[in-house]
């Protein structure tokens, strides 16, 4: 199982710094964004709902960014394999302030719909 083969490790480090972030009152989120190879990997849709779950039980806002990532069509949405590209970290940018204006009880109709350059 995907929790008891790579988690416990990575899930209690998440534990430290959520508990962390709670002394400093300060607000974690974690933000996803699925590497090129895995956008298309059937592991993916397990990932996203551990990684979900852990967030949950552990009071981290999660930020997925995998369905925007899967329907965009830029081209530079990655940079290499791994990392984002010039639009991918807009995408992101973008998904973030979303969560944060939905998490502050504003409605999205505050948020921007031009992109700034």
């Amino acid at each position: 199982d995907l929790k008891e083969r790579h988690g416990s490790q990575f899930r209690n480090e998440l534990a430290v710094m959520a508990e962390y972030c709670r002394s400093i009152n300060a607000r974690f989120v974690f933000v996803y964004w699925p590497s090129r190879t895995l956008l298309h990997h059937q592991e993916l849709t397990r990932l996203r709902a551990v990684l979900s779950d852990w967030c949950c039980e552990l009071d981290i806002a999660f930020v997925d960014t995998t369905d925007a990532f899967l329907a965009s069509r830029a081209p530079d949405l990655y940079f290499d394999t791994v990392d984002a590209g010039v639009a991918g970290y807009r995408l992101i940018a973008e998904m973030v302030l979303k969560e944060q204006f939905v998490a502050a009880g504003q409605p999205l109709g505050l948020f921007p719909s031009n992109q700034v350059d």
